[in-house]
């Protein structure tokens, strides 16, 4: 059974209750089309399931936004689990999507100190895609 927006949104209520009491469900622009973009973005990084998921959140992650007071709307927060679960496998998927544009992987830089916790290179990310046309 693939994964349905409907438990990506329960699982999102549930999981980050206690950094998110509001629930950032709000985006940019046309949130319904975000949120079949995301759940594309998601199943085409390999993620199936609400367990395939779970499985790739850091255990510092909550601590670490706490932490830092980083803010990440809902949108924000998948696509942080999928980028630091594995930066490459995101680049090689997001050069891919033709809707790219609609988010600036440029406005990663300011989570930076984020990636910085986790070792990752935010100056990497960019560079891979933004050569990309």
């Amino acid at each position: 059974m693939s994964l349905q927006i409907s438990d990506l949104n329960s699982f999102m209520a549930n999981r980050f209750s206690k950094l998110f009491p509001d629930l950032i469900y709000e985006g940019y622009g046309d949130y319904e089309s975000n949120q079949i973009d995301i759940l594309y973005e998601i199943e085409n990084y390999g993620i199936e399931t609400i367990s395939d998921l779970e499985k790739i959140i850091p255990s510092q992650y909550i601590e670490s936004i706490s932490k830092l007071e980083i803010k990440l709307n809902y949108l924000g927060t998948l696509r942080m689990l999928l980028i630091l679960n594995n930066p490459e496998k995101y680049i090689q998927n997001y050069n891919t999507f033709s809707y790219r544009n609609f988010w600036e992987i440029a406005n990663i830089k300011s989570v930076e100190p984020l990636f910085d916790y986790f070792n990752i290179s935010t100056d990497n990310i960019v560079n891979q895609t933004s050569n990309i046309s």
